[in-house]
């Protein structure tokens, strides 16, 4: 009798909630999920030198093109595009990889060129050898159905050294 009773609130309650549901799915109001993330950007790194003093701050031009010289699915397949084409406003942030938080760090946005540079403090780096990463990524419809996230990304190992 009880689980008759539960088990009819229950039917009761989510019924409409999944007719209602269904009705904006129908119409293309209600979205699944994650973005559609596409590989589209390729992403190079420029140091002015691989060799820093601790009191210096490392400089690097990041440039961001498509398409990239992978398959876009990001499975790895090497591609050679006949053509590259700078992409303007692609978020792009470099983070010096190191043992910890806070890494040093640049973030900016990509011009005309498909560049941007920066300028990292090394101050609180021990002498040696770095990793450093470069990602890549812009949004298009954001908050529409769907998100699509292009993204590209470069690990240097290593990037630089850092000398006392």
């Amino acid at each position: 009798m009880i689980t008759t009773a539960l088990l009819s609130v229950l039917l009761v309650a989510l019924v409409p909630t999944l007719s209602g549901a269904a009705a904006r799915a129908r119409s293309g109001g209600l979205c699944a999920g994650r973005p559609t993330a596409v590989h589209s950007f390729h992403v190079e790194a420029e140091w002015t030198k691989k060799t820093y003093k601790r009191s210096e701050m490392a400089e690097v031009t990041v440039t961001v093109t498509r398409p990239a010289h992978e398959d876009p699915a990001g499975g790895g397949t090497p591609i050679d595009p006949p053509t590259s084409t700078p992409e303007k406003d692609v978020t792009v942030g470099t983070t010096v990889i190191t043992e910890r938080y806070p890494y040093p760090y640049g973030y900016g946005s990509t011009d005309a060129n498909g560049q941007v540079h920066f300028k990292i403090p090394l101050n609180s780096l021990k002498p040696g050898s770095y990793d450093v990463s470069h990602y890549a990524d812009k949004w298009t419809n954001r908050g529409g159905c769907p998100d699509i996230q292009e993204w590209g990304y470069l690990k240097e190992s290593p990037g630089f050294k850092v000398v006392r």
